[in-house]
Parts: C-alpha cells; structure tokens; sequence
C-alpha cells in the first residue's frame, strides 16, 4: 500500500494525464458511435424480419399464423420508430452542411471576417492565437479563391472551427497553436437504405492546464456538433503548473440523408 502511495505521489500529473486521456476519448466517442451503433442494428433487424416474411410467402406450409405476423409487424414499426427518434436527437442545424451557400469571391470575404471575429473574441477571453494558427487551418485560400464546387465543405469547416475556438476560449485554453483540416471521408451504414454521412477531420494543437483539457473535453461532448476525438497526444511543458501541450484529431460528422425529423 505505502510502495502505491509512493508511486501515485511520484508519477501524480502521469496518471491524471492518463485518465483525462482515456475519459475523453470515452465520453466524446461514445455518444455518436453507440447511436449509429444501435441505428445499424436495428435496421439489420428490421431486414432480417423482411427476409424472413419472403422466406415464408415462398413456403406456405410454414408460414406462421395471423397473431405472430401482427406481432412481429409491431416489432419491426416500433424498431423503426425508435431509429427515427433517435437521429432526430441527433439531426441539428449543427449536424447538417449549409443550406446557403455564398459564391467563391464572397466566401473568400466570409474567411477574413471570420478570422478577424474569432481573434478579437479569443483576445478579449485570454486565448491567445499563435501566428501558425491565425488563418484557421484556410492558409490555402487566403492567397487563391476556391472552386465553386470546394465551397460547400469549406463552410462548413468555417463553422466548425468557430463552434471549437469558442470552446476554447470557454474551456479556458491558453494558447491555439495549430489547426489543419484534413480531407472529408464519406461513410453509410445499413443495406437496402443506407444511412449516410461526411466526416470533417482537424488536427488541432493547444495548450493548457490539465484542468482545462478535461473541461475542453466535456465542452466537445456537449456541443451541438457531433465531435469525435480521434486521437489525444499530451506532452507536459510545465510540471509544476500542470501546462500541457495536447495534440488532438478532432471528427465533425454531418448528416447527408433526408431529414429524420420529417419521416416521424
């Protein structure tokens, strides 16, 4: 007991790096994953009792009687039911792309007046923007116009490192060192009607107080964009403060089905 109480004491900021590590990852991930989870499940069920039904019209001698086809017919409403509630949770303005979208040269205008509006409000709440980090992970498009077709996801890349850096200065982040969005990934789940998605990933790197990690870490998991944290790499700067140096890879995932909400 005294050698565990030695230990602990020696490496305090190791093992209470390692738990914020694991609980992040935990409570950003699980959310998300086990609603698509469930959804995909339920909707393997539902194919499954169709299966089934076509099994039996071909067999008649073992099709099964009246009150088993009304009960297994209520079975298969109420799972699709379920799976329409569930992603109406989910299905937020947040969680969509945008509806209106600006021409190329407008956006373009949109990208600097968003900079500049992010680094006012992160200097008036203590979150200081390195210089690698001011352009927002949009380097690229303050020397070109994008493509029309580009704009689109631009956007909503746009609004999602808006909705993080405001977590940030909320989390009590000290200083915004890198973003950089990587490429979209297109994902679906299910067979006959396939339930479809774009992941946004972005590399972020900050630092801060291991205090503020964990609450920058539960401030992801409660915004209206659905986050995923990826990976978490953590270096310590400053023992004695608890700073932390963190690299994060951060998935925003938007709906691209129909709206849920307008099939309940």
């Amino acid at each position: 007991m005294k050698f565990l109480k030695l230990f602990i004491k020696e490496n305090l900021t190791s093992v209470i790096i390692i738990t914020i590590l694991l609980l992040g990852i935990v409570v950003s991930g699980t959310i998300f994953v086990s609603k698509l989870r469930l959804k995909d499940e339920a909707q393997k069920r539902i194919e499954s009792q169709l299966r089934l039904f076509n099994i039996f019209k071909r067999k008649k001698e073992n099709a099964p009687t009246t009150s088993w086809i009304k009960y297994l017919k209520q079975k298969s409403d109420k799972l699709e039911y379920i799976n329409k509630v569930m992603l109406s949770e989910l299905d937020t303005p947040a969680a969509r792309l945008p509806k209106d979208v600006k021409e190329p040269l407008k956006f373009k205008e949109e990208i600097f007046k968003t900079q500049d509006k992010m680094k006012e409000k992160a200097a008036s709440a203590g979150l200081k923007i390195a210089k690698e980090a001011q352009a927002l992970g949009f380097e690229e498009y303050e020397r070109k116009i994008p493509a029309k077709e580009e704009v689109i996801n631009l956007t909503k890349e746009l609004q999602i490192i808006e909705e993080l850096v405001i977590l940030m200065f909320n989390s009590g982040v000290d200083i915004l060192e890198r973003v950089e969005f990587l490429d979209c990934i297109d994902r679906a789940v299910g067979d006959e009607k396939p339930f479809s998605y774009r992941i946004f990933p972005i590399r972020l790197k900050i630092t801060l107080s291991i205090k503020d990690l964990a609450k920058f870490l539960h401030n992801i998991s409660e915004s209206d964009y659905i986050f995923l944290v990826n990976t978490l790499n953590i270096d310590t700067l400053n023992e004695k403060e608890s700073q932390l140096q963190a690299e994060l890879e951060i998935s925003a995932v938007v709906f691209l089905t129909q709206k849920a909400k307008e099939d309940i």
